[in-house]
């Protein structure tokens, strides 16, 4: 079979873009991706890289309730982004409480995969609100919650990558804005709908100039990783609707998380449970429901505020 030629600056950056689409991936949309819960479609709205959708998520962070470390470190990330990308918004069907817990512990999804052997990317909580996280390939790093309420997170990341897809080691930061809303359908199923804002900076300047080269690329990427993340977590929840004893099984196999997060995962999965079958004999006329919308099982994250 004829070999085909490739050119060698064609080579170089097809390896630049799988390299910074990994680095991208591991350091702004891997960590938020795995925050989200239920059957995702999109609203029909597009990626937008805009000046106008940039300084609008500016806008929308709360700096004057951030910590003072907290608030350098955003303000940082977003002076010296070299890439500003909002994903397309995101409509799902979940339980707005397993969404949230999914959200503030992505621990327990990281070490799900480990336990399906799906990834050998590894999440440890460090701090009530801080996790180191290592992709297995050469990025490591840590990513902390600098804001938390139901509607709105900021996270910021930051981190390296040190292996043989490029010679130096390569360090990059990230700032993430998620905005959430809760609603009823017209069935009563609780659905979420999330918008996410992401600014990425990235030290080296050769890694700089192949981030806007490629940046397509990368965010394609990106949206692939946030749809399949989300499919995943799509069956916990719904398996949690029918099936709650066996996520409690799975709860208590987790061997990278606390025994208070193993606890409070199964208590989250036994709420979902619950609340699916009042709907059920409300639906039949049996029973006055007895959960609003928006009301929460799960004890307040200590972050929010």
């Amino acid at each position: 079979m004829e070999q085909r030629h490739i050119p060698r600056w064609a080579a170089a950056r097809e390896r630049g873009a799988a390299r910074h689409s990994r680095i991208a991936q591991v350091l702004t949309f891997g960590f938020i991706a795995l925050c989200a819960g239920g059957a995702w479609a999109s609203d029909g709205s597009k990626a937008n890289t805009s000046r106008a959708a940039r300084d609008e998520a500016i806008r929308a962070i709360p700096f004057d309730r951030l910590p003072k470390e907290a608030r350098q470190k955003a303000q940082r990330a977003i002076e010296q982004a070299s890439l500003f990308r909002r994903l397309p918004t995101q409509t799902i069907d979940c339980d707005s409480d397993l969404y949230l817990f999914l959200l503030r512990h992505p621990d327990v999804v990281v070490n799900m995969w480990q336990l399906l052997g799906i990834s050998r990317m590894t999440l440890d909580r460090v701090e009530d609100d801080r996790f180191s996280v290592a992709d297995g390939e050469g990025t490591k790093g840590h990513m902390e919650y600098l804001y938390s309420t139901p509607e709105l997170h900021v996270i910021y990341s930051e981190g390296t990558y040190d292996g043989p897809l490029y010679a130096r080691t390569v360090r990059g930061r990230c700032l993430m804005l998620l905005r959430t809303a809760y609603r009823r359908d017209g069935n009563g199923r609780q659905v979420v709908t999330s918008q996410l804002d992401t600014f990425l900076a990235v030290d080296n300047l050769g890694v700089e100039i192949l981030a806007r080269t490629f940046q397509p690329i990368v965010g394609k990427a990106a949206d692939h990783n946030f749809a399949e993340t989300a499919t995943f977590i799509s069956k916990v929840s719904r398996t949690a609707e029918v099936n709650e004893r066996g996520v409690a099984r799975l709860a208590g196999k987790l061997t990278r998380c606390s025994e208070l997060t193993r606890g409070a995962f199964a208590q989250a999965a036994a709420a979902v449970a619950e609340k699916t079958a009042v709907s059920e004999i409300y639906a039949e006329g049996r029973l006055k429901p007895q959960l609003a919308t928006g009301q929460s099982l799960i004890p307040a994250h200590p972050a929010e505020r």
